[in-house]
């Protein structure tokens, strides 16, 4: 199993991201260490769970590597992690406002701040 959370100083979020394991090794870590209780359905490649305590937010992949698949099913997660921070901070995520300005931005800098953050980390 890996955790590690990521510190959005911008947004002052910190998500928590778990991999390399099963959604019953997730929920139990998440019981044991934040006192949360997590409904993870079998047969999942991974979920965003967002909690009314900390950790706030969570994302689970089955597995954490830079492998295309693996990597595919973990941005996917990041790019509902986005749009939920956007949403909790009032910014919509449009693509084109009506004067015309890009209405996306700030979410395409988060998603890609993420996802250098996670790339880092990623090392396989």
């Amino acid at each position: 199993m890996r955790s590690f959370s990521v510190v959005d100083q911008v947004f002052k979020t910190e998500p928590v991201f778990i991999g390399n394991c099963t959604a019953q090794e997730a929920t139990a870590y998440l019981l044991k260490r934040f006192r949360v209780t997590a409904d993870i359905p079998d047969g999942l490649g991974g979920t965003m769970l967002t909690f009314a305590c900390p950790p706030w937010r969570v994302i689970w992949v089955r597995r954490m590597s830079r492998a295309v698949g693996d990597l595919a099913v973990l941005l996917h997660e990041v790019f509902h992690l986005v749009t939920s921070i956007c949403a909790d901070k009032g910014i919509p995520v449009i693509a084109h406002h009506p004067g015309g300005m890009n209405g996306d931005e700030t979410a395409a800098y988060l998603f890609e701040f993420f996802t250098r953050s996670l790339l880092r980390r990623i090392r396989q």
